[in-house]
């Protein structure tokens, strides 16, 4: 996702009539959040104890993970060890391998778990889940590794909104209505405190949009947007509320200004297919 976040939601079924419910409720007018998965990738079974096979990228991509590979297995300080791991994440990002890089990142965190690593893993494993099936395994391994990471750190330091707002998204993201209707009333209580929090007023604008709210999702996109007025996200998500709204024109106009602004070949893609929707 461009800018700050790099996340959509578009998986949130399970929220399902309870969530309707729950938010038409909530949301009264007190103050009124990609990298894509390669396909090449071959999935990890089990990202706690499985070895990635190589064996699905091209080969030259293949060579330089093994040579990385081999000079990690042959380094015994941990200072140099961590800086092979740091290789290898940058190594898979730039591929666009982002199982590849939650299972270095994973391991560089059991060398050193200081807060940035941390947090580079708990981001990854996040980011990951707009790729999964909700019901997958890997999903719940992935959100797992995510939820993990930002309760760590949020123990550490209990007054940080940031790793809050991730722990709520990862709660509204769980399979646990419970959990689902948690991750709401946190999302919410960080706006009543910070009116003007980007991510919370995003999200709370995406689970609007999901659970079909458009005027109330109108309002978080809006707020967002004054934030951060070139930030493709919220942009494509007011060209999908306006298009609820069957306001043809904004919609055009939103999906447009997205496209100009977006740094992802797979947003430019959906943006395109909506666009395209609008010529027949």
């Amino acid at each position: 996702m461009s800018n700050s976040i790099n996340l959509h939601t578009k998986h949130f079924v399970v929220i399902g009539l309870s969530l309707m419910v729950f938010m038409s409720l909530l949301f009264v007018d007190r103050t009124s959040l990609k990298s894509s998965k390669s396909n090449t990738v071959q999935n990890v079974s089990d990202n706690r104890n499985s070895k990635l096979i190589l064996g699905s990228v091209e080969e030259t991509t293949q060579k330089e993970f093994e040579q990385l590979e081999n000079k990690l297995k042959n380094e015994d300080l941990p200072s140099k060890k961590l800086d092979i791991l740091n290789q290898l994440v940058s190594l898979a990002l730039n591929k666009n391998l982002l199982d590849y890089a939650i299972h270095y990142q994973k391991q560089l965190v059991e060398l050193n778990n200081d807060p940035s690593n941390l947090s580079k893993l708990g981001d990854l494993a996040l980011l990951s889940l707009d790729n999964l099936k909700l019901d997958s395994i890997q999903y719940v391994s992935y959100h797992n590794i995510a939820y993990e990471s930002f309760e760590q750190l949020s123990q550490k330091d209990s007054e940080n909104n940031i790793w809050k707002v991730k722990l709520a998204i990862l709660k509204v993201k769980s399979k646990n209505s419970n959990k689902i209707m948690e991750g709401i009333r946190d999302l919410v209580e960080i706006t009543q405190k910070n009116e003007n929090h980007f991510e919370a007023n995003y999200y709370l604008g995406y689970f609007s949009l999901e659970s079909n709210q458009p005027d109330k999702a109108l309002k978080r996109f809006e707020k967002c947007l004054k934030l951060q007025p070139q930030n493709a996200d919220v942009l494509f998500g007011l060209g999908e509320t306006y298009q609820l709204l069957n306001q043809k024109d904004e919609a055009i106009k939103h999906y447009e200004l997205a496209l100009k602004y977006s740094n992802s070949e797979v947003q430019k893609s959906k943006i395109k297919t909506k666009l395209e929707l609008f010529n027949h």
